[in-house]
């Protein structure tokens, strides 16, 4: 019978509790258990012992063939939860890098679906949330391009109204009021741009005193499709000066407007008062001389206009020669000759025949020096003749010849010498 535990080596045990462990006593060398045997009438005490290497080498191995089992345990359940989260994270992951991309611009990223689970519905939702983007930036896109080309359309017509030497104006129809205008409208008038956009076209044209007459006018259009016509417009100065007007009504910003292009007709006006007053110099001059004139067809001949020494010298009447051919007046005898000289002058351009002929109408021979230049009148080739009639003084010049024949014949009669000596010897 072992004697009773130390107190202080004592790590479970109770009295009347049979079997168990009631005392643990260690040293270097054993390990001592004590157990309470039988009941509290017959209390009896069972020390076993062991020694420590054993004890501690059955605790290692224990602990070993654990360790050997529960390691490659370990790494599958690890291995286990890594895949697992791998497969749970990888389509976040995915998704999160998708919206990285699109956020960056990219909105050509898509992100992947690789479940059907909750996480493969917010994937899908998210693409189709982004092709909805796409297309709505793909609209806008289109639209800024489409506004952009038409404000480029808009500055280049601008550029091409304000590079134009005409004035071009936008008018309201009911009210006459310049919408908008060019930088050769305001420039003419005299006004600056404010100004004038404050004005009416009433306030302008000389041939619109009223808003009635605008109206007018502008019913005529309607009909008409387009008007061309002359007036007069006042400048800021009170001064006017004359103008072609084109006026027609488009579309502008979805309403209907005039658009009037205006000439200033000043310098034509000039031009065409010296073109009249030189034409009817020349006039004047062609009718006038006393050298027979006339303009007649390159091709054909056909007599175009004549002065009135023409017809004296040819005996024609203008009602009866204008309009017809070489041909019909019978000018030439031969047309081949006609044929030569068009081609002599169309070498040189001008011809001068100074023992030229013709016949009048009544057959008499007239001699004439003639002069013929090629000239073109509008878009026609014709020929300006000019004839000098000679026949007086040929007629002279034989006579003075026939007389000196006669005169020399008389002094080739006479017996004596006859000698002609100058007064000064």
């Amino acid at each position: 019978m072992l004697a009773d535990p130390d107190p202080a080596t004592v790590v479970e045990g109770r009295v009347g509790d049979p079997g168990r462990l009631v005392a643990l006593r260690a040293d270097e060398h054993d390990l001592a258990h004590v157990h309470r045997l039988g009941d509290v009438h017959d209390p009896a005490l069972l020390d076993l012992r062991h020694p420590v290497r054993t004890a501690l080498g059955l605790a290692r191995q224990i602990a070993i063939g654990t360790g050997i089992v529960g390691l490659p345990v370990s790494m599958l359940l690890i291995a286990a939860v890594f895949i697992l989260a791998q497969r749970i994270t990888a389509p976040l992951r995915a998704l999160s890098e998708t919206v990285s991309h699109i956020s960056d611009g990219e909105l050509t990223a898509s992100a992947p679906v690789f479940s059907d689970d909750e996480v493969g519905a917010l994937a899908r939702a998210f693409n189709a949330m982004t092709e909805k983007l796409r297309q709505t930036l793909a609209g806008l896109q289109a639209e800024l391009r489409e506004r952009k080309q038409a404000e480029e359309k808009l500055l280049q017509f601008r550029r091409v109204m304000d590079e134009s030497s005409d004035a071009i104006f936008l008018i309201d129809l009911e009210s006459g009021l310049y919408i908008d205008f060019n930088k050769s409208a305001h420039e003419f008038l005299g006004y600056s741009r404010q100004e004038l956009a404050q004005l009416t076209v009433m306030e302008v044209a000389q041939h619109l005193p009223s808003l009635e007459n605008w109206l007018e006018r502008v019913e005529l259009v309607r009909k008409t499709g387009s008007l061309i016509f002359e007036t007069a417009y006042q400048r800021k100065d009170r001064s006017f000066f004359p103008v072609e007007v084109s006026a027609r009504i488009l579309e502008y910003e979805a309403e209907n407007i005039i658009v009037a292009v205006v000439r200033d007709t000043s310098s034509r006006k000039q031009t065409e008062m010296a073109l009249r007053e030189s034409e009817e110099r020349f006039r004047k001059v062609f009718h006038s001389s006393p050298v027979a004139i006339s303009i007649t067809t390159f091709e054909d001949g056909r007599l175009l206009d004549a002065n009135e020494a023409y017809w004296g010298l040819t005996g024609y009447r203008p009602e009866q020669a204008l309009g017809r051919n070489a041909e019909e007046l019978k000018l030439w005898v031969n047309l081949e000759a006609r044929t030569d000289f068009l081609e002599g002058l169309k070498q040189k351009g001008s011809l001068v025949n100074p023992d030229d002929y013709f016949f009048q109408t009544d057959g008499t021979l007239k001699h004439i020096i003639s002069f013929y230049e090629r000239v073109q009148l509008g878009n026609e080739d014709c020929i300006l003749s000019m004839f000098h009639d000679i026949s007086d003084q040929r007629r002279t010049m034989q006579a003075l010849q026939q007389s000196e024949a006669r005169i020399r014949a008389l002094l080739n009669a006479f017996p004596d010498m006859i000698l002609e000596i100058s007064l000064d010897g």
